[in-house]
């Protein structure tokens, strides 16, 4: 604060940051850039939808070519996968971390 004054904030109720995906997270946001993602990755993706996971989710595919321009976007619902730290870890395993975001809205 550049002023000097006090900021006081009010909340409702207060989280540990590590639980928000599970209480606001709707899902992933998977960037497949064209010249380092492949079908193998995808097929990945794919066995880790078989897996019991029970939650529903939704996964925004954004298709981003080697200038980083958007080619295509789709978006899958109702996927079994649990919005979780660890279910983003494993995806982020496939994907690489700068590929895989918590989709919030």
């Amino acid at each position: 604060d550049i002023t000097g004054e006090l900021i006081k904030v009010i909340a409702e109720e207060a989280m540990e940051i590590e639980k928000t995906p599970e209480k606001y997270g709707k899902g992933f946001i998977v960037t497949i850039q064209e010249s380092e993602s492949s079908i193998d990755n995808l097929n990945k993706l794919s066995k880790l939808l078989e897996s019991k996971n029970s939650s529903s989710s939704t996964i925004k595919f954004k298709y981003i070519d080697e200038q980083g321009n958007i080619k295509s976007q789709f978006i899958s619902q109702g996927l079994k996968l649990s919005c979780t730290h660890e279910m983003c870890d494993t995806i982020v395993s496939i994907f690489g971390r700068n590929n895989v975001r918590f989709l919030l809205d």
